[in-house]
């Protein structure tokens, strides 16, 4: 009998044929480039293989925004998805929330085809579309953060609720679907629970900090 393979190439292969999948692995080649090449640099700033991981950061980075054309469209969609919710206060957090990240998404595009030769914007023009893409993501990435808090207190007390309603049922009519409930209940002990608020709060600080000089200043490219 032959040995499986240590990694199945078909699911591989699956995964980058789709669009989001081909994006997150472009995602990582510019992100690990970026974070060797501030390696390397520390050491020897004319060190030739950091020359090499910042020409294939740079690549990567202009790439990748060719993928994000017209990705407004996806934000209205999911705006329009979020109208038929029925909690008011989600409701127009997530419309607001994803109306930012279109402002992100459509001013980040008018960027990169100015800076393509497409549109002829002046520098004045192109910083302004910096400007309002990181206010943008600002927007969008605190909002989520507050529905991700929301949703999380709102499971707890889901939780309890089940909880209680078990605890005071008779051992004898506890069936399997009450029991199914009560173990389908969320560890939050668990990392992947509790990282998820954890990352949001990362993202909406270093959104913070990488923007322009009016909501902060930048980090090095270590830290990015």
């Amino acid at each position: 009998n032959m040995s499986k393979p240590v990694c199945n190439v078909g699911s591989i292969v699956r995964f980058l044929d789709k669009a989001d999948g081909r994006d997150k692995f472009s995602k990582t080649l510019q992100y690990g480039s970026r974070f060797l090449m501030y390696i390397l640099t520390r050491s020897d700033p004319k060190n030739m293989t950091a020359a090499r991981f910042a020409g294939l950061y740079a690549a990567c980075r202009d790439a990748r925004k060719l993928n994000r054309l017209l990705k407004v469209l996806n934000e209205y969609q999911k705006a329009i998805s979020a109208l038929s919710t029925p909690d008011e206060m989600t409701k127009v957090l997530t419309v607001v929330s994803r109306i930012g990240y279109a402002v992100y998404w459509f001013n980040d595009n008018l960027s990169w085809l100015t800076k393509s030769k497409f549109l002829n914007y002046d520098a004045e023009s192109t910083n302004a579309f910096k400007l309002n893409a990181f206010r943008g993501w600002f927007i969008g990435v605190l909002l989520s953060l507050v529905l991700s808090i929301r949703k999380i207190f709102t499971l707890r007390e889901q939780i309890a609720m089940l909880q209680a309603r078990y605890n005071n049922t008779p051992p004898i009519e506890h069936g399997k679907i009450g029991k199914k409930n009560v173990e389908k209940k969320p560890n939050w002990s668990r990392p992947t629970s509790r990282l998820c608020p954890f990352w949001s709060i990362c993202c909406l600080f270093l959104a913070a900090l990488n923007s322009p000089k009016s909501l902060g200043s930048p980090f090095n490219d270590g830290v990015l």
